[in-house]
């Protein structure tokens, strides 16, 4: 199944609490694995709004994990395809879980806030100039 949107490397959990100066990314040469985290807006049944986060494990490969590397605390737009993988733990029991392998990696673009220039700008603001006034050269 194909997954894509925007998301960020997720910091690392240390002593319980979430490091915001470290991240879940490990670079092993010719790819990288670690988690990436998102959100979602959601409705409770009374209709409030409220956020999701959910978080993946990864994999890449090439141009994508050095491009993931030099960008960490960045907002990324990602194109790839999740996978159900398994293993067997010490106790004998199957574990499952999915895994995103990625195929396209970007920046995703920062809004910019809405301050009142920017806005006058887009309503086609146009400061008073008399046309008449000659221009020096």
């Amino acid at each position: 199944m194909q997954i894509s949107g925007k998301c960020k490397v997720a910091n690392k959990w240390v002593d319980r609490k979430i490091d915001k100066d470290q991240f879940d990314f490990e670079n092993k040469g010719s790819f990288s694995v670690g988690k990436l985290t998102w959100s979602d807006t959601v409705k409770d049944k009374s209709g409030k709004q409220d956020f999701v986060y959910s978080t993946k494990k990864f994999i890449c490969f090439g141009a994508n994990s050095d491009f993931i590397a030099n960008n960490l605390s960045s907002y990324l737009n990602i194109v790839g395809n999740i996978k159900t993988e398994s293993f067997t733990d010490k106790e004998g029991k199957l574990v499952k879980y999915d895994l995103i392998v990625l195929n396209e990696v970007s920046l995703a673009e920062k809004k910019e806030p809405i301050n009142k220039h920017n806005q006058s700008k887009a309503n086609g603001f146009v400061p008073d100039v008399n046309m008449d006034d000659e221009i020096p050269w």
